[in-house]
């Protein structure tokens, strides 16, 4: 055997050794991309809600639903399958909601020492106002919700849109710890009374004749909290919506 023949059967089967290499690093791909299939796929259920979420350096941002379908494959290499995902909603949201309270805390007292670590006791009073300034930042009209809480008796809650006039009265009266909430969002628009033990009961019947449940435009809302008997000092409301975005 000359050293040729030598070197050309080290070399074959240097060859037939990096092929079954290749064939091995192949296979272990082909799994790696079936298992990641699979894990995919587990992920959704029919009927199950989801919510996605879409982020970049600027924005981060959800849209909220439920799976609607779900076709899978075979699982094998380079297969495909299909996930069709139902958005009641079709806007986009912030990922925290917006929250505006008619009430706001001063403080009263100053100290030259300032304490960091909990728990800290602030001294101060709480100011009311009955105007608030809704602001949203979305790019289409929205609904929220007010949620009205009093500590003396009261009759006749209600809100009015300052800039367009429009307003949603409630007949009902409301008792200390007691709540009543407006809602005004698409598909949900009702009023709902809780008592002190948080039973709810629909109040739609007590909707004052000309109310309306009105939405929050693009930008600033004034919004004056109204009641037709009892003390609005004694009256809070909070207001709370989604800002939506048609898009991202």
């Amino acid at each position: 055997m000359t050293v040729n023949d030598l070197y050309n059967q080290k070399f074959v089967a240097k060859q037939a050794e990096t092929a079954q290499m290749i064939q091995k690093a192949k296979q272990v791909i082909t799994e790696l991309e079936v298992s990641q299939a699979e894990r995919v796929y587990g992920l959704f259920t029919v009927k199950e809600p989801f919510e996605l979420i879409l982020s970049n350096k600027e924005i981060t941002r959800k849209i909220s639903g439920i799976v609607q379908q779900v076709t899978p494959g075979s699982f094998t290499a380079n297969d495909t399958f299909r996930i069709i995902l139902y958005c009641g909603n079709p806007f986009f949201t912030d990922m925290e909601n917006s929250v505006v309270s008619n009430l706001a805390y001063e403080s009263g007292f100053e100290f030259e020492l300032e304490l960091l670590e909990p728990p800290a006791l602030e001294f101060g009073r709480v100011r009311e106002s009955l105007l608030s300034n809704l602001y949203n930042n979305g790019n289409i009209a929205t609904g929220f919700t007010a949620t009205f809480t009093t500590e003396h008796p009261c009759s006749g809650v209600g809100i009015l849109n300052a800039r367009t006039r429009e307003y949603l009265r409630s007949t009902k009266p409301l008792l200390p710890y007691e709540r009543i909430v407006f809602d005004t969002r698409t598909g949900q628009k009702t009023m709902y009374h809780y008592d002190v033990n948080n039973n709810e009961t629909n109040i739609l019947n007590t909707m004052q004749l000309g109310s309306t449940f009105f939405q929050l435009a693009t930008g600033e809302n004034p919004v004056l909290l109204q009641l037709q008997d009892g003390y609005t000092d004694h009256l809070s409301v909070v207001y709370e919506w989604d800002d939506y975005y048609a898009g991202i």
